[in-house]
């Protein structure tokens, strides 16, 4: 299966790069910007050159021949999912979840994903990582201070629920990186 999906996620990326300049004049851009395109992928191909060779070294260190990026994904948004449920035994964090169901759909139609659409997920997990920061700075103490009115039980919850979002934001920040 992931031979399959690594393969019809490569012939997409071939079929992309043959349709670039045509994606560029359907979309009438001026010259200035389609140039200014141009340079940013330049960039970032340069960039994500210097990234493979660092990742590779330490693919090669834990025995590797290559970053198996595709599993690395898959199972980072697995667990991403896990947690995010984990957070909402009682906060709700339904945008989190939408961006987990949407990454995992994305994972299992490779072939429908385009890498504008795949960009797309890594902005909206960006979002929620600042989504999360203001989360932290209004909710945190609501969360670890017990009411009197609480018998106890539910400010374990509670901080069972923060202390899975601070676990969450974290592999979020990583999930960002790949």
């Amino acid at each position: 299966m992931q031979q399959r999906a690594k393969s019809r996620a490569e012939e997409r990326m071939k079929e992309a790069e043959e349709n670039k300049q045509e994606q560029l004049t359907n979309w009438e851009l001026p010259p200035q910007i389609a140039a200014r395109m141009e340079v940013v992928e330049k960039q970032e191909k340069a960039l994500e050159a210097k990234i493979d060779i660092v990742a590779n070294t330490f693919a090669k260190k834990a025995g590797y021949s290559s970053v198996p990026w595709f599993m690395l994904t898959w199972w980072l948004l697995w667990l991403y999912t896990g947690l995010t449920v984990l957070v909402m035994f009682l906060r709700p964090d339904f945008f989190n979840l939408t961006i987990c169901t949407t990454g995992l759909y994305m994972m299992f139609n490779t072939d429908k994903i385009t890498k504008g659409r795949f960009r797309m997920l890594v902005l909206g997990i960006f979002i929620t990582i600042i989504y999360d920061f203001f989360w932290f700075y209004m909710k945190h103490a609501e969360y670890t201070v017990e009411p009197k009115t609480d018998g106890s039980g539910e400010v374990r919850i509670r901080r069972f629920s923060l202390m899975m979002s601070y676990a969450s934001f974290l592999l979020r920040v990583t999930c960002f990186s790949v």
